[in-house]
């Protein structure tokens, strides 16, 4: 069930974030020293984004999310060697938050009660990785 709640300037709804930002940039560039027949082709790519605190159940928030990627290409002929990197600076975020009671105990395993008092509770959000790639173009300019 999604709960919405009032505070004194605007409409909060539970796991919605309040702001949410992506910046992608991406430069072009033909280098001037001729490689197997033709002028190598360099490409940078940035991209960053940005996810505002998000509403929680009984009156919590989440932190906000902020990472950044980036990608670099370069084309040679028929051939492009590309290298991307996501969470460039191998941030530690909460991909998801999440409160609520929870009980992971089968009734015949434990003597205790559950605890019906709400947890916090999260997804963590993807480590740094790093990806290589080669391409041939077999046609086409």
């Amino acid at each position: 069930m999604v709960r919405s709640e009032y505070n004194d300037t605007h409409l909060l709804v539970a796991y919605v974030p309040s702001f949410v930002l992506r910046s992608d940039t991406a430069l072009f560039e033909d280098l001037p020293l001729p490689m197997l027949g033709s002028k190598p082709r360099a490409a940078l790519a940035v991209g960053a984004s940005y996810v505002g605190p998000r509403a929680l159940p009984f009156g919590e928030q989440s932190a906000a999310v902020f990472t950044v990627d980036s990608s670099a290409t370069l084309s040679v002929s028929h051939f492009e060697f590309g290298l991307t990197v996501s969470n460039l600076f191998g941030s530690r975020y909460r991909l998801g938050e999440y409160d609520f009671a929870s009980d992971f105990h089968s009734a015949g395993t434990t003597r205790m009660q559950p605890t019906l008092a709400p947890e916090r509770t999260f997804t963590a959000g993807a480590p740094r990785t790093i990806f290589g790639s080669f391409a041939v173009n077999f046609g086409g300019a």
